[in-house]
């Protein structure tokens, strides 16, 4: 995600996109269908002006931009096990789990191409 508001300089807000806390997810469930879903605002949390209350929401009249990227099932298993294991937080009561490669030769990581679709949103009441 991305807020493109102008700021009182003129600059957009948030100067690059910013991954939300739960990234991915698998479109079994949605895949072609229309659905209605809602995202945190990862960049409110580190606002010192905002209100503590109203952290990991947009404000009225923000214009966001949304962007969601397709990608293989291999990289997919990859970034999913990657996000288990970030979001444990190394607690020792989390299951452990062995982050998958699909790069041969014994190599450990992924290779990955993504194929991104840009929505542009508008947070109305």
């Amino acid at each position: 995600m991305k807020r493109i508001n102008k700021n009182a300089e003129g600059k957009e807000i948030d100067a690059t996109f910013t991954k939300t806390f739960q990234p991915i997810f698998n479109d079994d469930f949605i895949n072609g269908l229309t659905f209605d879903f809602w995202y945190e605002n990862p960049m409110s949390f580190k606002e010192e002006n905002s209100e503590t209350e109203f952290r990991g929401y947009y404000k009225l009249n923000d214009t966001v931009v949304i962007k969601f990227s397709k990608m293989d099932q291999l990289s997919f298993e990859f970034f999913e096990k990657k996000y288990v294991q970030l979001s444990s937080g190394g607690s020792p009561f989390a299951s452990p789990s062995n982050i998958p490669t699909n790069i041969k030769g014994g190599a450990l990581g992924v290779w990955a191409g993504f194929s991104p679709i840009f929505d542009t949103l508008i947070c109305k009441p």
